[in-house]
């Protein structure tokens, strides 16, 4: 009997979220790769990582203010943390 390993679990979990009716899996395109790089350059003063800076470019297009986040950094860029 083989337990789950790793790899495993991913899948699982990518099968569960690439399905689901209640979460939108946006790919990141160059334009919002370009913008982060600048948005982390108009920052160089943060410890913004490159998630972090493609993450706030995809809720602003996306009209999204809010993000469930312990990472303080959504507040710093504007965004409202919950909870």
């Amino acid at each position: 009997m083989r337990l789950d390993s790793g790899l495993d679990v991913a899948l699982g979990w990518w099968e569960k979220i690439s399905t689901s009716l209640k979460i939108q899996v946006v790919y990141i395109d160059s334009d919002i790769t370009t913008e982060a790089v600048k948005l982390l350059r108009k920052f160089d003063d943060q410890t913004f990582s490159l998630t972090d800076v493609v993450s706030f470019k995809v809720m602003e297009r996306g009209g999204i203010e809010e993000a469930f986040a312990f990472n303080i950094h959504f507040k710093v860029a504007g965004f409202t943390i919950l909870p």
